[in-house]
């Protein structure tokens, strides 16, 4: 069984400034004896939404994902998403592959939500 206890997080207002950086900005905060981190903390056990589901106070939510038909137009520059079917008779085996290539910057953030745009564009 995971405990909460844990894991300890500061509330909004007291996390640690970081510069140039809006209040609230999260870099480095799971950083470890000077290793940067790259997962952030992981809450996947099933208690994690479930006591999520306690803070629900209006019902309002923010969508994280998107419809996959939106995948056909990508947007600043980047790839279609392009899907081959591969005939492995070739390969001494019957049965098809799916050979799917994409950028994962093409529809929801499908690599990470660890990085978004919070500064001016130069």
């Amino acid at each position: 069984m995971v405990s909460i206890d844990k894991y300890s997080f500061p509330a909004f207002d007291d996390l640690p400034s970081v510069p140039g950086q809006p209040q609230g900005c999260l870099w480095g905060f799971f950083d470890k004896d000077g290793n940067k981190d790259e997962l952030g903390s992981e809450l996947r056990h099933a208690m994690f939404p479930c006591m999520a589901s306690l803070e629900i106070r209006t019902g309002k939510h923010v969508q994280l994902d998107w419809p996959m038909n939106n995948l056909e137009f990508p947007g600043f520059g980047r790839i279609p998403i392009e899907h081959n079917v591969k005939q492995m008779a070739s390969e001494g085996f019957l049965g098809l592959d799916d050979e799917i290539k994409i950028n994962t910057q093409t529809s929801s953030q499908w690599d990470s939500l660890k990085h978004t745009f919070v500064n001016e564009v130069e």
